[in-house]
């Protein structure tokens, strides 16, 4: 398990060249509260150990009033105006909505068979970011735009049965239809006495039934309320598990390794 200090990310960080764009994923819930709140806390920690982050909200629909990922990938002649290596304020969270370019990516990947090759579009928008995190609905997760990669994507769950056996039925969903493993952040609001215990015992029941009907270890994080070291080890954790998109052509996904020109800046929200 990866420990908590500040020093660890940091030597991540150094340990990789900073030309390189790593990809997150975080799935979409129905009841999106909470997981949209673990998500703006994991940026806020990424973003605190020197990784400028971009969220595309694959949940957001763009129109012309909120453009996003779609203008971007058929209207951007600012692409190559910038160096690589060059980062983005980290002050701000950019948000992209990415709903209609993200099926668009999607799309191609299907009718062409070539997932790498349909995600490299995304490196000369985004370089100058260091990391870019895909919220999405599990769907997505389910084409073959993630096919090949070792991404780990982020499932979020909270207390109770019915919540526990839908993030199961994802787990699940996720392994038999797109043959990724996943990664849980079980919430609890407490730290330790009684109801600790018991989330400890659902975190416990969650992975034994994977391993057993799945034949997949589950990557199960306990989360309690304001808990920022927890945070920031499942932050560091997600690192570790991203996929890389280097420049177009070269773009290689693998699990341990590791961003938009000022022009565009108008078509991003901060959060």
């Amino acid at each position: 398990m990866l420990d908590a200090h500040f020093h660890q990310g940091m030597g991540l960080q150094c340990q990789q060249p900073q030309d390189e764009l790593r990809l997150l994923v975080v799935t979409s819930q129905e009841d999106s509260g909470k997981t949209l709140s673990t998500l703006w806390q994991l940026c806020g920690h990424l973003q605190r150990l020197g990784y400028p982050v971009v969220v595309l909200d694959a949940t957001a629909v763009e129109t012309e009033r909120a453009p996003g990922l779609l203008q971007l990938l058929t209207h951007a002649p600012w692409a190559d105006a910038s160096a690589h290596g060059v980062h983005a304020d980290t002050s701000a969270l950019a948000v992209v909505p990415a709903a209609l370019g993200m099926l668009t990516l999607a799309n191609t990947a299907q009718r062409k068979g070539q997932a790498a090759q349909t995600l490299e579009q995304l490196e000369p928008i985004f370089r100058r970011y260091a990391v870019m995190v895909l919220y999405a609905p599990i769907e997505l997760m389910t084409t073959p735009l993630l096919a090949g990669s070792n991404i780990m994507p982020l499932l979020v769950t909270k207390p109770g049965k019915n919540a526990l056996m839908e993030c199961y039925r994802q787990v699940k969903h996720l392994s038999l239809h797109a043959g990724m493993s996943s990664m849980v952040a079980y919430l609890s609001p407490h730290a330790s006495g009684k109801k600790a215990e018991q989330a400890r015992s659902s975190m416990q029941a969650l992975e034994r039934c994977v391993a057993h009907h799945l034949r997949q270890r589950l990557h199960v994080t306990l989360l309690p309320d304001n808990s920022g070291a927890d945070l920031q080890r499942l932050a560091l954790l997600l690192l570790d598990n991203a996929g890389t998109i280097t420049t177009p052509s070269t773009l290689a996904w693998h699990a341990g390794q590791w961003a938009t020109n000022a022009a565009a800046s108008h078509l991003f929200h901060s959060h």
